[in-house]
């Protein structure tokens, strides 16, 4: 099953021969674009933190450029916003996200295990992904952090928000199913089927493995099992940790059914919900001055 869904997944990006646009005009919707991929900041520190199965997790660090003391000493006084990108993808995916909010706040990207600069051993779950990011907070001496995550990244963050809450200050999961019935074919997309052209370009340019073959098995394989969220693990979660997160999706998403938001919504009633307008699974690129608003709205909301 695993190698016909590679199979077929190399064959349906090979054929799809139209360049998808990556503006939008008057007879192209914003939502059919994909915008060119965001350069990633320059960090002003970059690191690795070496996990027990040998697996190699980098992260970038930003720190806010404040122009006075006062202004730097605010922005210390927040807990870091740390990204998370999507399946297959890297940090540079989110540069729109990370070149805005490391103006005013400590800003941490994470490449995901096996996914960008990381490594990995050929085992990649959501449930180690999560305890990834948590060893990283640990490496950086963070308690707790806020966070900003795109579908796997997204799914990090509810993974994060069960099991371990106290180290989630606030979550903007975008994008996120939490049971493998959630998505949809991404094979009828020409949006999602440029990504997989761009992501194995920046895999096979950034990652000092560079098996992208070995990679696409490990996180179709997953997808295949994960996640498998049920009610029971939403409505258990307490009240007032679930204020702390927003759930977020697109009016025009091709990669998950919206259904899945309305359930989480549902769930966590206490939670925050938002769907952002004319727009696709892609929507930090295609309108990330909106995108950067809402997660700043959460930001700032009092709690």
């Amino acid at each position: 099953m695993r190698l016909l869904l590679l199979l077929s997944t190399l064959v349906w990006v090979a054929l799809a021969s139209a360049s998808v646009p990556t503006h939008a005009n008057a007879t192209v919707p914003r939502w059919m674009t994909l915008p060119k991929t965001p350069k990633l900041p320059q960090p002003y520190q970059e690191g690795r933190v070496k996990r027990p199965d040998g697996t190699s997790i980098w992260y970038g660090k930003w720190f806010a450029q404040q122009d006075s003391a006062r202004g730097r000493k605010r922005a210390a006084a927040h807990p870091p916003l740390v990204f998370l990108h999507g399946g297959l993808g890297a940090s540079t995916w989110l540069g729109h996200q990370i070149e805005h909010f490391k103006q005013t706040r400590n800003v941490v990207a994470i490449d995901s295990r096996g996914q960008g600069r990381s490594t990995f051993n050929d085992t990649i779950t959501y449930d180690l992904m999560t305890d990834d990011v948590v060893a990283v907070l640990d490496h950086l001496n963070e308690r707790n952090a806020s966070f900003a995550g795109w579908s796997d990244g997204a799914i990090i963050i509810l993974d994060m928000l069960m099991r371990h809450p106290s180290r989630l200050e606030r979550g903007f999961a975008f994008a996120a199913n939490y049971d493998i019935a959630g998505t949809q074919d991404v094979t009828k997309s020409p949006v999602f089927t440029e990504y997989l052209k761009r992501t194995e370009n920046i895999y096979n340019r950034i990652n000092p493995s560079a098996e992208y073959t070995g990679l696409q098995n490990s996180i179709f394989d997953m997808w295949a099992r994960e996640p498998n969220g049920t009610k029971e693990d939403f409505t258990s979660i307490p009240s007032a940790d679930a204020r702390r997160v927003w759930v977020v999706d697109a009016d025009h998403e091709e990669a998950v059914k919206i259904t899945q938001l309305y359930d989480m919504s549902a769930w966590l009633p206490d939670a925050g919900t938002i769907i952002l307008p004319a727009v696709s699974h892609f929507a930090f690129m295609q309108d990330p001055k909106f995108f950067n608003q809402a997660l700043e709205d959460l930001l700032q909301y009092p709690l």
